[in-house]
């Protein structure tokens, strides 16, 4: 689904790259040698905010670095095939920005964790979801499984998308059904 058009002013742009910034060395602090291990849902969270800052920066590389060479979804794709797609979804914007919102983890076994997420994709910068409704974004839901491995501790090993509703990112997610 799309919300409707309108720009952000430069200001904002700057503010989002700073914040998104900022989360990145967070995640990388955690992740360091010197701190005390991370939880496996901090190193999901680290993921995802590297997925997050990889895409808007359109490193495709970067992004199938934190795919498992197993990778297999229920669409029937494989690894080898999500390096086109990728590129094919984010060469429609001339910038990329992202609002990810993160509705729930779930560790489901010693070295295996789930994840369901809303996710934006516009050409303009998304500060809140309220500003959903004048951007031009893509709206999906998405589902990533997880399987210890990668950087992160790590690895998307499947994906699973479906359009989402302008709705569905205006509700709090302990409020949906």
């Amino acid at each position: 689904m799309r919300a409707g058009p309108r720009a952000r002013p430069r200001t904002a742009r700057r503010a989002a790259c700073a914040l998104f910034a900022v989360a990145s060395a967070l995640a990388a602090v955690a992740l360091s040698p010197g701190c005390s291990s991370p939880s496996p849902e901090q190193r999901i969270r680290a993921l995802i905010a590297a997925g997050e800052q990889r895409a808007e920066a359109k490193e495709v590389r970067g992004l199938l670095d934190l795919v498992a060479a197993d990778y297999a979804d229920d669409a029937g794709r494989e690894r080898r095939d999500l390096g086109p797609i990728v590129a094919f979804a984010l060469q429609h914007y001339e910038r990329v920005f992202l609002y990810v919102r993160i509705d729930a983890i779930e560790i489901t076994g010693e070295s295996t964790a789930e994840a369901s997420l809303l996710v934006a994709i516009a050409g303009t910068e998304i500060a809140d979801p309220a500003e959903l409704p004048r951007l031009t974004a893509d709206l999906g839901r998405v589902a990533l499984r997880f399987a210890a491995g990668g950087e992160f501790g790590y690895e998307v090993v499947a994906a699973d998308w479906e359009p989402a509703g302008l709705a569905d990112f205006l509700v709090p997610p302990e409020t949906r059904p």
